[in-house]
């Protein structure tokens, strides 16, 4: 067995232990620097990290099974096949032939994929809860134990293969739409539409995948993982307030010139920074003024915009300069300190753009923009904070990407728009249809390895 196959199966398995553990420690970190944690508890949490992602049925052991299933099974087979045709004296003229060897592989690979859905699929621990009910006591058996917990069953789930096979199918599309491209942007006569599209279609995937990230971080947070909507949120440091209003607004129980029980969700925001509580009223105030959403720092939306970036600068330059010095500790100089630190700003400088085109998509929209372009009989205030001044602000946010390396680009967008598609598919369903999915996760594992003939 070649040296080289065992590698690239422990390489694959350690690249899947360390995009697992890895984001999982990133949000650790908010609890390791609390001091009201013991550090036993600390501990405890960290080395479960690290344990779980080793268990037989998580990401890294699928990893190492579907590149074993690529390289060393289809050898073993080979090399099984050839003793037994030599054991009986057969000719090995057809193991040698393409068709016989694409056969191989491709069943090789078959078989591990399905062995790897059904292990990421083997959770048992989900479809089952403990609830409580208060004790019950039978006066006729004083002897009886009060029962304070009943066991509840939840159907037996599948769906953990789905962020897989969303990712398989997004670098399966990326590595066929390439190909075709690399073959036919030849036959393009305008050197200027061919050079437009090669530069903006990495942004073009980005924008269109974060503003469904974005919308469903708004009004559906639970279609993404806790682990986003935290880190969000985080980002974006909006006051939780305006947000139930925008949702509410969304919903139809804060409506303008109607008083409802959701009316006074904005005045403890409007009375916490030094603004008239009937601003944050949309029964007393129409529109709501933007420097509500401003949080009473000024009234200037364009100087707001400017402090939400100073703010998400900040945000990501604490996250994004500790993991590049740490990444060029090895070559230690006043240039790769140097090149660190201008990495980490212009990766900073992505997100705080990120987060203030998020903040002045809204403004633009419902109030220095859009009445100016629609009368309020077309686009009524209501409308625009029901949804269309978040619309215009996930639209706008996506942009922020053209002030990242033109090469780092397309690895952003091929992060995310797993992401975004998972937003609009169930994440979990029933097993009795996992078949469908299990078919398509097959198919699109398979796709980028084999080469287009």
């Amino acid at each position: 067995m070649s040296l080289i196959f065992i590698t690239r199966i422990i390489r694959a398995y350690a690249l899947g232990y360390v995009s697992v553990t890895g984001p999982r420690l990133l949000s650790l970190l908010s609890l390791i620097r609390r001091n009201n944690v013991s550090i036993d508890e600390k501990l405890r949490r960290v080395l479960h990290v690290f344990r779980t992602a080793t268990h037989i049925n998580r990401f890294p052991t699928t990893c190492a099974i579907i590149v074993a299933g690529s390289t060393i099974i289809p050898r073993l087979v080979i090399n099984a096949l050839r003793t037994i045709l030599n054991s009986f004296g057969r000719g090995q003229t057809w193991l040698k032939q393409k068709s016989t060897l694409r056969l191989i592989h491709f069943l090789s690979s078959f078989l591990s994929a399905w062995l790897s859905f059904l292990l990421l699929n083997s959770n048992k621990k989900l479809p089952h809860r403990r609830i409580s009910y208060p004790p019950v006591t039978d006066k006729n058996d004083p002897t009886r134990q009060p029962r304070e917990t009943a066991l509840v069953v939840r159907p037996n789930l599948a769906g953990y293969t789905l962020d897989f096979t969303l990712f398989a199918l997004v670098r399966a599309l990326d590595a066929t739409i390439g190909s075709l491209w690399t073959r036919q942007s030849h036959h393009i006569p305008s050197r200027p539409l061919k050079s437009f599209t090669t530069k903006f279609i990495d942004p073009l995937v980005f924008s269109s995948s974060v503003t469904l990230i974005m919308w469903s971080w708004f009004y559906h947070p639970t279609r993404l993982p806790s682990s986003y909507n935290t880190w969000i949120t985080r980002a974006a440091s909006l006051d939780t307030r305006l947000l139930h209003a925008l949702r509410a607004a969304r919903s139809g129980d804060w409506l303008y010139g109607t008083p409802t029980p959701a009316a006074t969700i904005l005045e403890p925001t409007c009375t916490n920074n030094n603004m008239p509580a009937e601003w944050g009223n949309p029964a007393k105030t129409i529109p709501i003024p933007c420097s509500v959403v401003h949080l009473g720092t000024t009234s200037s939306c364009e100087l707001h915009a400017l402090q939400r970036f100073k703010k998400g600068f900040l945000f990501a330059m604490r996250m994004y300069l500790p993991l590049q010095l740490f990444l060029r500790l090895r070559h230690a100089s006043v240039k790769s300190l140097a090149q660190a630190i201008i990495g980490a700003s212009q990766s900073s400088a992505f997100l705080g753009s990120f987060v203030a085109l998020v903040y002045y998509g809204v403004c633009l929209a419902r109030t220095r923009l859009g009445p100016k372009l629609f009368s309020r009989k077309t686009v009524t205030p209501q409308m625009w904070d029901g949804g269309l001044c978040v619309l215009s602000g996930c639209l706008l946010c996506g942009w922020s990407i053209l002030l990242e390396k033109r090469s780092r680009r397309m690895e952003i967008a091929f992060f995310v728009a797993p992401r975004a598609l998972a937003t609009v598919v169930p994440r979990r369903y029933d097993r009795k249809v996992s078949l469908p999915e299990y078919i398509r996760y097959r198919i699109i594992a398979d796709a980028p390895t084999v080469p287009i003939s």
